[in-house]
């Protein structure tokens, strides 16, 4: 099987990452500059292999680390590191590793994703968006509950001030509405009251995108608002049919 072959390259990137950091730590800014390029070519190469295997990366045994050196990364300065260690967490959430489940890491990744969510590190908060979007659609099917906690009002007010500003990278303002349409999915009633400020962008970007498993959640989670403050659709009514009319 394809994770017999994982398993080695895996631990290789692993230890890779560990003696990165080790040595990161204790070394002169040039040489850390090149440990990081291994902490990125591993966070890179592990972001491969989840895509690839999916839910059977939980059978790797490395995959038990892969958390708290993923939250290692996004803590970093170098924001190339944080952007791939955002990306990762994106595939190690899709991928459903359980470790991601435990409460006291969960509070550790939405953390650092809140301070992610800065329009200033585009690819970084690009990334941070869309693994937060990947990550509340696992909590949720596993436990039926929400992952935000504390961090819900700070995370959905930058949200939406991100798509509220359309000069922005477009993968950004794309991976933007359709995390918030996840998140609509599970915080319906905190996001239906500001509708009215958001479908006119969201639809306008949700029209462009592809079909997809994406897309359908952003769709629902935006339907599901519209269900409790339908008065908010009015004025957007044309880009709702629109964005309705594009699938």
């Amino acid at each position: 099987e394809a994770s017999n072959f994982a398993n080695p390259i895996l631990s290789r990137c692993v230890s890779i990452m560990k003696s990165a950091f080790a040595a990161a730590s204790r070394s002169t800014d040039d040489a850390h500059a090149l440990e990081f390029e291994f902490v990125i070519c591993s966070l890179d190469l592990i972001a491969g292999i989840a895509e690839a295997l999916g839910s059977s990366l939980e059978l790797v045994a490395e995959t038990k680390e892969l958390p708290e050196l993923v939250t290692h990364s996004m803590k970093e300065t170098r924001q190339d590191v944080r952007q791939s260690a955002f990306a990762l967490l994106g595939d190690l959430a899709r991928a459903g590793v359980s470790r991601l489940n435990e409460p006291e890491v969960m509070e550790v990744v939405l953390a650092e994703i809140l301070r992610g969510l800065d329009v200033r590190f585009v690819n970084v908060c690009s990334n941070a968006t869309w693994a937060l979007g990947e990550l509340s659609v696992m909590y949720y099917r596993k436990n039926r509950s929400s992952p935000f906690g504390p961090h819900l009002e700070a995370s959905l007010s930058q949200l939406i001030t991100t798509l509220q500003s359309p000069m922005l990278n477009r993968s950004l303002l794309e991976n933007t509405a359709i995390t918030l349409g996840r998140v609509a999915l599970i915080h319906t009633q905190s996001l239906a009251p500001a509708l009215g400020s958001i479908i006119q962008p969201m639809c306008l970007i949700l029209r462009n995108i592809r079909d997809g498993q994406e897309k359908e959640d952003a769709c629902r989670g935006m339907c599901a608002m519209v269900k409790l403050n339908p008065e908010a659709v009015g004025p957007s009514f044309l880009y709702f049919s629109d964005c309705v009319a594009s699938w």
